[in-house]
């Protein structure tokens, strides 16, 4: 350990002590070639000014004559200057450089001493050749154009032909998924610095936005670049470049309201909507130069509130309030099968039991609150020396307003404002909560060679806390069955995450050295590396739950299920503390074959190393015998791979003159994992802590005994154990990492073809094809097969060793997944800055695994006939891995006697539905894959009512157990549009504002709806898994739930958002 510590250190000083420059990650460069009358001008001066910041930088031309500007400032105007001795000199103005940008200059000089003719140069579509094919980038102006709900950047990621889209309501980038890659793998930058966090694999959970829109000069989504500086993504990376100062002062201030009375009071029934969010958001920003030409400042501060926080859609389908329960004619009482008598019972048996609760039923009512400050400043040093410092700090505070009188909520685990933010559980505020520092330095060395550096330092906090002195525990009541509330679940404590603490210290160096050869092959040679500090307390379940299957059983007090986390030596309540290094090195070398050909070529080395401590070693597990790939289980073992990733990216100008563009690359892309699995280690190895579970009332009466569920806020005070619990001495469930665990990989190719069409329109054909090696789940490694079920033929699985409960193993898939897609894309430029685009996307693909951030006990999900390879042949995951068919229309106007429109329409037929049984017919879960019996008159009665697309699956499948996502839900789709009215007073401007959501629901109350499945005996949730099928153990068979399948309403009821900015 102390060996690997000190490598550390000596390569960050190596790093530190580089004559180097910092750089911003723009990719955007000038190059070309200087001729006179005899041919390449060796030595000729090349000059480069940014008139609008003073930012100057000058090479001389190579022996044959070119020159090469490489990460440059965004922005402009640029001014650019060619002399030579003996020759006139040459000059062009007016270019303006947008991420990514590739803008090719050729000057011819003839002999002469003055000045030539001074040309204006407009930027066209033809200046990101290098990055042609299915990227989709947006700049600065067309980001204030189009609608975004909480005017978050990185919702315009779903814009993407290669992303997944999903319902509406998420917010950012949480799970994200690009070109086929798994969810949460994907790359995310800001400046050039990594920005995802690695818990989760998302930006920052919750939050409106992660940076003030204000702040963000450019946006792209890059899915066909295979440079080996792109590192750590599986299928794309998401980048943004933030503004800066110039010598013009600016500033502005605005504010923006939504929701309320700006949204729909009607549900798609017609039933009044109660509590309908309000959105408010105002911010300010100011930029200038503190030393013109030399030192520039930029700075934003913007804050997003919304209240109450529920999904909107929660209200269409459940009209409750805080304090009373509307029944009556709501549409819970419809299709919920609730009243207000229901909700008595509840509350008089529980009360009879000893249980705490209040009289109150209802949602409980969440506020959000999202703060952001952005800062930067850019110091001009030299000619030869840019610096840029950045800093930014983010704060989402999501408090739950539920008074602790009201502990009982009638609601279910699977409704959005339960979903989005992941609390099916009770009465606690939740923080996150980021300080990022960010410093660039970039430095021409020499004529040839260029250095940059990025230094950047995060940390952050991810906490759930309790709500007061004391948390309060929630009650969920199920969704009722046939028989009204008989039929549903009660739940008492359900403080599954609280208290909870996720805290990373997180330092990255990027070092990137570019060299152009006199041969004229350019040369990166670069290092990027990441070392994260964790301390987290991610102690699910230490507060129980106890689990009633119905009313009755409550009043007999018949629970069914208990669960909690209990210690024999662990502090809960204290931080574990482990380190991971993500190490990487790279070189590669551009080239042209011909004058028309330009190769890309490269190599890049990955290590994943994690140190600074183990789980304590389970010496039962160690010597049990159970063997996984071979080897003994050992609970200690810890992230180490390594991965070699040859890449190469070819662009071929057909004709010479960028009207016809081929492009094709390839190579091998490691992915970043979410590392929660890691912090499970700790608190799930069975000797410092144990996770009890009983899933029968005998069970539970004889480990736990009756009287001891009295009260949850007993049990929360206590902490560890409820009180007079007796600490069972059952067998130890263990939560651990293969030892062999391996990152997982992509072999991702990529081909296009451009048209141009003169300078304002061209159409783009691409295809993507990836090989997925290494897809990570999650194994249960104490299971043998024991039977099969006698219906349908599948294994039937029993526990290997007695003396150990689960062991769960976060592991690799032994098959590989596979992704296809086709892309068409057509583009046109309209006046000066306004645009259209339009893509359409089919994907497919199979093998790919399920992506877990913390499902770890979700082991088994969608087991057919055999467990360990569940996902073999499966069809790709939706949520995750983007497969299906999408279209997208994004439309721009340019600025017309001051009004501006915004328009995007996204149509997506992605999602995809697993049919599943109920009952454990495995013997191994209670999620597996459903058997669909041969349609006798019995189940075609059963099943009358359910959607076409859960027929073609019915149809697909009789006889024979149902495949891992093989249905499809309906086409989604989303309307949005905005309407700005720009008014010119002297120096200041005045922007009046309107966005609109779901523009068809405006109109009437019934349109705008798209149709979904019901997968949860709900009329709202749509979710990856249809219960249609429960199995029957005592008579071998299996019976259809009737709730389950039909036809429901998606989509959320309009909203308007109306604005004013005031800027100068």
């Amino acid at each position: 350990m102390k060996k690997f510590t000190s490598q550390l250190w000596f390569l960050g000083l190596i790093l530190l002590a580089t004559n180097s420059i910092f750089g911003q990650g723009t990719n955007a460069r000038i190059s070309g070639k200087i001729l006179g009358s005899d041919g390449p001008l060796a030595g000729a001066n090349i000059m480069l000014i940014n008139t609008s910041t003073g930012f100057k930088t000058g090479v001389a031309a190579s022996e044959n004559g070119t020159y090469d500007f490489r990460e440059l400032p965004l922005g402009g105007p640029y001014k650019i200057t060619v002399t030579f001795i003996g020759y006139q000199g040459q000059q062009q103005e007016g270019i303006n450089l947008n991420l990514s940008d590739h803008i090719t200059l050729d000057f011819k000089l003839k002999e002469g001493k003055e000045l030539a003719e001074v040309v204006i140069l407009a930027n066209s579509m033809k200046a990101r050749t290098d990055r042609l094919g299915s990227a989709l980038a947006i700049t600065g102006k067309t980001i204030s154009v189009i609608p975004t709900p909480t005017r978050n950047f990185e919702q315009l990621a779903f814009l993407s032909g290669q992303s997944y889209t999903p319902e509406v309501g998420q917010r950012n980038l949480g799970g994200f998924t690009l070109a086929g890659g798994k969810g949460g793998t994907g790359g995310f930058t800001v400046d050039g610095a990594n920005t995802r966090r690695m818990m989760f694999g998302s930006t920052l959970d919750g939050a409106a936005f992660t940076i003030s829109q204000e702040a963000i000069r450019e946006f792209e989504v890059e899915t066909n670049d295979y440079s080996v500086k792109n590192g750590r993504n599986s299928g794309g990376v998401v980048k943004a470049v933030t503004k800066s100062g110039t010598n013009v002062l600016h500033g502005g201030a605005w504010y923006y309201a939504g929701g309320g009375a700006l949204s729909q009071d009607k549900s798609a029934v017609g039933a009044p909507l109660s509590s309908v969010p309000t959105q408010g958001q105002y911010g300010i920003s100011l930029s200038g130069p503190i030393i013109k030409d030399k030192l520039f400042f930029f700075g934003v501060f913007d804050q997003y509130k919304t209240s109450p926080l529920t999904d909107p859609r929660s209200q269409l389908f459940l009209d409750y309030n805080n304090s009373t329960f509307a029944g009556g004619t709501s549409e819970a009482n419809t299709f919920y099968g609730y009243n207000e008598a229901d909700a008595k019972a509840v509350i008089s048996a529980a009360k009879a039991k000893g249980y705490n609760v209040g009289d109150g039923v209802g949602n409980l009512v969440k506020d959000a609150t999202t703060t952001n400050f952005f800062g930067r400043l850019d110091w001009n040093i030299n000619s030869k020396n840019t610096f840029a410092i950045r800093y930014n700090y983010l704060r989402y505070d999501l408090t739950n307003e539920g008074n602790s009188g009201n502990a009982l909520s009638l609601s279910t685990p699977v409704l959005p404002s339960n979903r989005v933010w992941g609390t099916n559980s009770g009465n606690y505020s939740f923080l996150n909560l980021e300080h990022r520092i960010t410093a660039d330095l970039r430095t021409t060395v020499s004529n040839s060679v260029l250095n940059k550096l990025i230094v950047q330092y995060i940390t952050s906090d991810r906490a759930n806390n309790p709500k007061g002195v004391t948390q309060e525990p929630r009650v969920y009541v199920g969704i009722p069955g046939a028989n009204g509330l008989t039929g549903g679940t009660i739940a008492f404590g359900q403080l599954t995450w609280v208290p909870e603490l996720m805290r990373t210290n997180n330092f990255q160096i990027i070092d990137d050295v570019t060299y152009n050869a006199d041969n004229g092959v350019t040369w990166t040679f670069g290092t990027n590396n990441q070392i994260y500090f964790q301390q987290e307390r991610l102690a699910h379940w230490t507060a129980p739950v106890v689990v009633y299957n119905n009313i009755a059983d409550l009043n007999n007090d018949k629970p069914s299920f208990y669960r909690q986390l209990v210690s024999n030596s662990l502090n809960l309540k204290e931080l574990q503390s482990w380190n991971l290094a993500e190490l990487g090195v790279y070189a590669e070398a551009a080239f042209n074959i011909g004058e028309n050909v330009k190769v890309e070529a490269g190599l890049r080395w990955d290590l994943w190393k994690q140190f600074g401590g183990t789980p304590t070693q389970n010496t039962t597990l160690l010597n049990s015998g159970l063997l996984w790939h071979g080897n003994k289980l050992d609970n200690t073992a810890g992230l180490n791979s390594s991965v070699i990733q040859p890449r190469f990216n070819l662009t071929w100008d057909i004709t010479g003159d960028k009207t016809n563009i081929f492009k094709i690359g390839g190579g091998l892309f490691a992915s970043p994992i979410s590392t929660q699995p890691v912090t499970q280690t700790y608190y799930n190895d069975g000797v410092t802590t144990k996770r009890v579970d009983y899933t029968n009332n005998a069970d539970i009466m004889a480990n736990v005994g009756a009287g001891n569920f009295a009260d949850p806020k007993t049990w929360l005070s206590a902490r560890i154990n409820p009180t007079g619990e007796k600490v069972p001495n059952s067998a130890a469930n263990i939560i651990m990492l293969d030892p062999n665990f391996k990152m997982p990989t992509a072999l991702r190719f990529n081909t296009s073809y451009t048209r141009f069409f003169g300078d304002r329109f061209k159409a783009t054909i691409t295809g993507f094809y990836n090989v997925g090696f290494n897809d990570t789940y999650w194994v249960n490694a104490n299971k043998k097969i024991t039977g099969t079920n006698p219906v349908d033929g599948r294994e039937v699985m029993g526990v290997a060793n007695t003396a150990l409960a689960d062991v769960i193993v976060h592991t690799n898939a032994d098959w590989n997944s596979s992704y296809a897609a086709l892309q068409l894309d057509l583009a046109a430029k309209i006046g000066k800055d306004g645009l259209i685009n339009f893509s359409y996307t089919t994907a497919r693909g199979s093998g790919a695994t399920t992506y877990h951030a913390g499902g770890t006990f979700d082991d088994a999900e969608y087991v057919g006939a055999n467990y360990y390879d569940r996902y073999k042949g499966s069809y790709n995951n939706s949520y995750q891995n983007g497969v299906g068919d999408k279209i997208v229309l994004v439309v721009a106007s340019p600025q017309i006697k001051g009004f501006s429109l915004g328009f995007n329409f996204t149509a997506a037929h992605q999602r995809r539905f697993n049919i599943v049984a109920t009952g454990n017919p495995n013997n191994a879960t209670d999620r597996d894959l459903a058997y669909i019996p041969t349609q006798t008159q019995e189940y075609q009665t059963a099943l009358a009512n359910v959607a076409q697309e859960v027929r073609d699956v019915i149809n697909q499948s009789q006889g024979q157990i149902s495949g891992v996502y093989q249905g499809v839900y309906p086409w989604m789709y989303q309307t949005s549009a905005s309407l700005s009215k720009r008014i010119n007073v002297g120096k200041y401007g005045l922007t009046v504002r309107a966005d609109m959501f779901n523009i068809l629901n405006m109109f009437s109350y019934t349109a705008g709806y798209y149709q979904n499945i019901n997968s949860s005996g709900d009329d709202y949730s749509a979710g990856r898994f249809i219960n249609l099928f429960s199995w029957d153990a005592a008579n071998s068979k299996y019976n259809v739930d009737k709730t389950q399948g039909g036809y429901i309403r998606g989509g959320s009821p309009y909203s308007i958002q109306l604005g004013l900015k005031l800027d100068f």
